[in-house]
């Protein structure tokens, strides 16, 4: 806290402008130095103010965003963790969210995905797709499925009778047929067979699920395979990279036998979203 207000503290919010010429000089002193921990915030920045060099700070409170109301707070989260992270996100897509993604004065200019339109559609002997408090996005169908505060990436397939609820997905992802997930982040390209159930016993997931958050998120790596029972099977080359992480490698030896690895057709870049098949004419995959 900042002496004398004990409800407040000054963070760096980690966005950083320099003239070219006064970086290079910056960093390359930085780098003569020994037992400099080479960071902006501790190091560097803090040495130039000693030098007496033009550093200036933007206070974030007084900034105003136009089409916003006056008493409106400027928006920022810090989301160093997974839990803060998937917060954020719950944010966005809840009813008045904070972070005001139709302010058509100020646009939030996101990477644009050259798919259609999301779908909802209806498949024989379902109800009807079903969305409240949710966000998703382009190139996504959502069939028969019930969704309750999720974020759904692009080029998702949430397929018939699956309901996901207070969860993420990011794009690429399938969600099988009748599936159950709740508090779930997947990652890109994960697929989850159907009738799988995650997020309704804690004590089968902590055996199950090597990943999981101080709230109780179960986390799945990009690209993840998850039967209806028994271990989860990891792409390839993210379990290389997870167990050479002095992190991750270490939650996977105490899952040793209880996870698998899968073969290398099968890469965490392969997305599981809905995709076209010819018979004789064009059809749409939406069985399964």
């Amino acid at each position: 806290p900042m002496p004398g207000r004990p409800g407040h503290a000054l963070v760096s919010m980690g966005n950083y402008f320099f003239r070219t010429d006064a970086l290079v000089d910056a960093l390359v002193e930085d780098a003569a130095i020994p037992d400099s921990h080479h960071d902006f915030g501790r190091d560097i920045i803090p040495r130039m103010v000693e030098a007496g060099r033009k550093v200036y700070i933007y206070d974030f409170a007084t900034n105003r965003i136009p089409g916003e109301p006056e008493e409106a707070r400027p928006y920022w989260r810090d989301v160093g963790t997974i839990d803060s992270y998937f917060l954020a996100n719950m944010e966005l897509r809840s009813p008045l969210p904070t972070l005001n993604l139709y302010n058509r004065k100020w646009r939030i200019r996101s990477a644009m995905r050259d798919y259609p339109p999301a779908r909802f559609v209806r498949h024989e002997g379902y109800p009807p797709a079903d969305s409240v408090d949710s966000l998703v996005c382009e190139g996504s169908i959502v069939q028969s499925a019930e969704l309750r505060e999720v974020l759904v990436g692009y080029d998702c397939f949430i397929r018939a009778g699956a309901k996901v609820q207070w969860s993420v997905l990011l794009s690429g992802c399938s969600v099988g047929a009748g599936a159950r997930l709740r508090s779930v982040v997947l990652d890109k390209n994960c697929t989850i067979d159907p009738h799988t159930m995650i997020g309704f016993d804690a004590e089968a997931d902590a055996e199950r699920f090597p990943f999981r958050t101080p709230s109780g998120l179960v986390v799945l790596p990009k690209g993840t395979h998850v039967p209806a029972e028994g271990p989860i099977e990891l792409a390839y080359d993210v379990a290389e990279l997870l167990a050479k992480d002095p992190v991750t490698g270490p939650i996977l030896r105490e899952f040793e036998g209880r996870i698998r690895v899968g073969d290398q057709h099968r890469h965490s870049n392969h997305s599981a979203g809905p995709r076209y098949r010819t018979r004789g004419s064009l059809s749409r995959s939406l069985s399964g």
